[in-house]
């Protein structure tokens, strides 16, 4: 909450590259008047500073976690203070922090609970392009309902409590603790979000949420074999079931488009 609120006293000083597409020119948001979008570097940094407290061990876990999440980071950043980073750049940089974590921690997808899809994880090339697939999915997806105030937020929340019910259900302490720095850094950046939208999660904080509690599901199904594939899927349900929306939406869309011009042209 500290650095959020340092960040909106300091408004004056970096709105101008910091609002980028909040003057009614982003096609997700609602909002009219420029609002720094840089909120995410104080969820990031926040849940960092707060690692401090926890002991050696689950500190290395928080440490591999922010080195993996850099490239997705910078990427979301790059485009919050306005240098039109691609949609298609920052999903491929979520794939290199995807592949910079499986590296890190030495873990993939361990499983996928289904029968038929099972012989992707049996072998490592296709348990790797999975991963990358997944979590560079979730990172997306979570990116993607960033729009109105406090619903990226709410529901990064909502999904850090509910894979901290099945960490406290395993008896995995150091997972626990790393989602109550998380919950404790996001609600402190909810406060100026929600209601009325002072500070904004921005594509750096969403994007590096995103990563961050997708390795986490990636990380408590290695750690403990008894914790079913589908339950992590249903605590990602919303943002997943949104993005494939968004996708079939799109294609309508475009669809449409190529009908209008092969009957009128």
């Amino acid at each position: 909450m500290c650095l959020a609120f340092v960040i909106f006293l300091t408004r004056p000083l970096h709105i101008q590259f910091t609002a980028k597409g909040h003057g009614n020119a982003a096609v997700q948001s609602s909002h009219r008047l420029p609002t720094p979008r840089i909120g995410g570097l104080a969820v990031i940094l926040g849940g960092f500073f707060g690692a401090f407290t926890l002991d050696a061990t689950t500190f290395n876990l928080v440490s591999f976690l922010a080195i993996s999440a850099l490239p997705v980071f910078l990427g979301g950043l790059g485009e919050d203070v306005g240098f039109n980073v691609s949609a298609k750049m920052r999903l491929v940089m979520s794939f290199a922090s995807a592949l910079l974590a499986g590296m890190l921690f030495g873990a993939w997808i361990p499983r996928m609970g289904v029968p038929v899809l099972e012989i992707l994880t049996l072998y490592t090339f296709p348990a790797i392009i999975l991963t990358l697939l997944i979590s560079g999915g979730i990172s997306h997806s979570l990116n993607l309902i960033d729009g109105l105030n406090g619903l990226a937020i709410g529901v990064s929340i909502v999904i850090a409590l509910g894979l901290m019910s099945v960490a406290v259900s395993v008896g995995d302490n150091q997972i626990s603790y790393i989602l109550l720095l998380i919950i404790g850094a996001l609600l402190g950046l909810l406060v100026f979000n929600y209601p009325f939208g002072k500070l904004f999660l921005g594509d750096a904080g969403a994007y590096c949420t995103g990563h961050i509690l997708a390795w986490i599901a990636i990380l408590l199904l290695n750690r403990h074999p008894e914790i079913a594939p589908f339950s992590m899927l249903l605590i990602f349900f919303w943002p997943i079931a949104d993005m494939i929306f968004s996708i079939f939406h799109h294609q309508h869309t475009f669809s449409k488009i190529l009908q209008y011009y092969f009957i009128h042209y």
